[in-house]
């Protein structure tokens, strides 16, 4: 299994601009806070385009049929769910999506529950 810095250089598509020390300094930032935050909210996964925290989402694979199914997709207090923001996160999730060799998205649960719908849209 690659460290942390080596696979978010492969999921982010940094390509020899960054030294390992700034590698190392980007895992800490994005790995820290979702394991942190992860006990508080049920080992649920940021949502992070642009480096800002966006939402979260409990995703579960199934493997056999290629569904990635979201439990719950939350977004942060203060944070309006606009078409640029879904697309947005459905650009993240379909790279997610793509990793993990998932096809399709369903989302059961969503706080606002209208984000669902133009996440799918986006995707």
């Amino acid at each position: 299994m690659r460290p942390p810095h080596r696979r978010l250089a492969r999921i982010f598509r940094v390509h020899g601009g960054a030294d390992s020390e700034t590698m190392r300094a980007m895992s800490r930032a994005f790995m820290g806070p979702i394991f942190a935050t992860a006990r508080r909210y049920d080992d649920t996964l940021d949502a992070l385009p642009s480096w800002r925290r966006v939402g979260r989402f409990d995703p579960k694979l199934e493997r056999a049929t290629g569904l990635l199914r979201l439990k719950r997709l939350y977004l942060e207090p203060g944070v309006r769910p606009s078409a640029r923001l879904a697309t947005s996160v459905a650009r993240a999730l379909r790279d997610f999506m793509r990793f993990h060799g998932a096809g399709d998205l369903a989302v059961e649960h969503s706080d606002p529950p209208d984000f669902a719908a133009r996440l799918t849209a986006a995707l």
